[in-house]
């Protein structure tokens, strides 16, 4: 009876052990060049997408169940938009009104100058429609996020960052439709101390808008990985 008794707690002991184990992954999750990540959940599928720079077909999309196991199953485009010529950086995914939106930075072709766009799909795995560019605001405007405040969409992103003046946040009311802005953009933050900002993100805790700010610093690393 001893013996019977030792050996279901060893079989116990064993199967807990194996479902820990379970909980471990091993980083990076998304292996190679994957700077600037974003993911959104659409019922219980994740998407990510990332920084693509010159490489093409532009910005790979990944899909997950777990936010661990990442397969590559597409890009959001498969040909390059009219009005880009390099440097495609920093996506944004956002799923509003069960539409796919993708808002993107990239080089415009006619100055030279980092934009951002927005392109729209049925699906993170379906063809994107891009729509242009919508943020041609002075020498640069980079790293967009997208904030739903109760229905009324606001979008933030990084300007100035080529200028002899300190970066500054910048954020304006979007359209319904998420396509255009609507009233003059409004200033969140200025670097004031030239700390060098990344970009910027925002989330709502009751009724406090939190802004996240994060710094530049000079590390030396071959490549970026997307890490959980």
């Amino acid at each position: 009876m001893k013996k019977i008794t030792i050996f279901l707690f060893s079989v116990c002991l064993a199967l807990q052990l194996v479902a820990q184990e379970q909980h471990y992954f091993m980083n990076p999750v998304i292996r190679g060049d994957m700077p600037d990540p974003s993911i959104i959940r659409i019922d219980d599928t994740y998407y990510a997408t990332g920084t693509s720079s010159e490489w093409a077909p532009f910005y790979p999309v990944f899909i997950s169940k777990d936010m661990v196991n990442w397969k590559q199953a597409g890009h959001i485009f498969s040909k390059q938009p009219s009005w880009t010529s390099n440097s495609f950086w920093a996506p944004e995914l956002f799923y509003h009104n069960s539409k796919v939106y993708c808002y993107y930075t990239a080089r415009q072709k006619s100055t030279g100058i980092s934009y951002i766009g927005v392109a729209t799909s049925d699906s993170p795995l379906h063809e994107f429609t891009d729509h242009g560019p919508i943020i041609t605001y002075g020498t640069e405007a980079i790293d967009a996020f997208i904030y739903d405040d109760n229905g009324q969409l606001y979008i933030s992103w990084k300007a100035y960052g080529l200028d002899k003046r300190p970066i500054e946040l910048l954020g304006c009311k979007l359209s319904a439709d998420g396509l255009h802005l609507e009233g003059e953009p409004f200033s969140l933050l200025v670097d004031d101390e030239e700390i060098a900002w990344k970009a910027s993100t925002t989330s709502n805790k009751g009724t406090t808008i939190i802004l996240y700010i994060q710094r530049m610093v000079a590390v030396d690393l071959p490549v970026t990985m997307m890490y959980m």
